[in-house]
């Protein structure tokens, strides 16, 4: 879409302006709209600009919300300079000049500027100006910044000028327009490729993970990955109880079952499942004796466990250089963290399990002992009753016996099998 103001301009020659001046415009309009890099858009328009329209200087600035950013200022001897200060809206309430251009949408000409409003880093520069031409860059029917041209001399921009500045003004509003579209389109590929390269990450993570057998070692692959990804030199898992956490694992192994308090910073972050950043300063509450610990690091970052909507543990990385964690390390923490989220709770279910199991085993234990004791009375006595301890038994009497006698053994059995089976499951049973 750029070239179609320089297509324009070429079939229609300004009027009232000299042919020389007309090509020039139309050549800076091919040449703004020959980059899609917005430093290199800025730079282009400001110097074909100021030389197009006879400008001693000129300055091109972004609106950003409710903000004003100084881009550059080109000067006619050929310098430019990248400001990058930002303003508010309001600062050009005390520029009548500026004021107009904007909520017009149309350029604005006039003398020199208030002196007394302008920054104080501005007024030595405004001092030497004379004329000003204002120009809003248009899209969509908004203001997307604006060209300030200047001139030292009494010299006002007459008609003709006016008729440049109007065509400079759309041509500039476009080029920036596209320059920053592209901008845009450029950050969010480049998004997509550090998240695409998370997810791999995060893959390649979960298969590592999944390949260890025992729990601590999965924990222990799940630390050590995840410290790697955002960068840290420490880290830990902990459960959460109370107002405590508790170390669930660390890649040396020290520290696990250790009870820490939980800082304000890191509750708040608890109560929105969000990772937390904190600094050496707002990191304290160590346990006695455990100072020495976080000595070391100058910056944590710790992201909430969450499983079902339930916070039930932490994963804190520490780095020890006073390097601020970068969005892409947050995110990547993140996503450690839904994993680390599925082992803690994973982990937490095998524990209830086993302690099902032990309490199932001692209840096995206690019913076999119970149930051996009285049989083994109740068989010695059938014994000593069918060998005539207690006088001669009567035949049909016997028959009773005998039956009574087997079935006891058969119970004996049963409960030598129930004893077998738990110690086969590695229960602690004895006879």
């Amino acid at each position: 879409m750029a070239p179609e103001p320089a297509m324009a301009l070429a079939r229609s020659p300004l009027q009232g302006q000299p042919q020389e001046d007309g090509g020039e415009l139309v050549q800076m309009a091919l040449d703004v709209a020959g980059s899609l890099d917005p430093r290199e858009v800025i730079a282009r328009i400001l110097e074909r600009g100021t030389h197009a329209v006879r400008a001693d200087r000129g300055t091109l600035s972004s609106l950003v919300d409710d903000q004003v950013v100084v881009e550059a200022t080109y000067g006619r001897g050929g310098e430019l300079t990248w400001v990058g200060q930002r303003y508010s809206l309001d600062y050009f309430e005390g520029q009548p000049l500026v004021k107009q251009a904007i909520e017009s949408l149309q350029p604005a000409f006039g003398g020199r500027l208030a002196l007394d409003q302008a920054a104080p880093e501005f007024r030595q520069a405004l001092a030497n100006v004379r004329q000003v031409a204002v120009l809003p860059l248009v899209h969509g029917g908004k203001a997307i910044g604006m060209l300030v041209f200047s001139r030292y001399e009494e010299k006002p921009f007459a008609g003709d000028d006016r008729v440049a500045l109007t065509l400079l003004s759309a041509i500039s509003g476009l080029a920036l327009r596209n320059a920053r579209l592209y901008e845009e389109g450029e950050a969010a590929r480049q998004r997509a490729d550090e998240t695409a390269a998370r997810l791999r990450a995060a893959v390649d993570a979960a298969e590592d993970v999944a390949s260890q057998v025992r729990l601590d070692q999965v924990l222990g692959r799940l630390l050590e990955r995840a410290a790697a990804s955002v960068g840290a030199d420490g880290t830990s898992l902990a459960r959460l109880e109370g107002s405590e956490m508790v170390i669930e694992s660390t890649p040396t192994g020290e520290l696990v079952g250790t009870r820490w308090p939980l800082m304000p910073k890191v509750l708040a972050g608890v109560a929105t499942g969000r990772a937390v950043e904190l600094s050496a300063a707002e990191y304290t509450g160590a346990p006695p004796g455990m100072e020495t610990v976080v000595q070391p690091y100058q910056r944590f970052l710790v992201a909430p466990l969450v499983v079902g909507g339930e916070t039930i543990g932490l994963l804190a990385m520490g780095r020890k250089a006073d390097e601020p964690f970068d969005p892409a390390a947050v995110q990547a923490l993140q996503q450690f963290s839904t994993l680390g989220a599925l082992l803690l709770r994973n982990a937490r279910l095998i524990a209830q399990a086993r302690d099902a199991e032990q309490a199932k085993s001692e209840f096995m234990s206690i019913a076999v002992h119970e149930l051996r004791a009285p049989l083994t009375v109740t068989g010695g006595y059938l014994a000593m009753a069918l060998e005539g301890d207690f006088g001669e038994v009567p035949k049909p009497l016997r028959h009773v016996l005998e039956t009574a006698q087997r079935k006891t053994e058969e119970a004996k059995a049963l409960a030598a099998e129930l004893l077998t089976v738990a110690r086969l499951e590695g229960k602690a049973l004895t006879p």
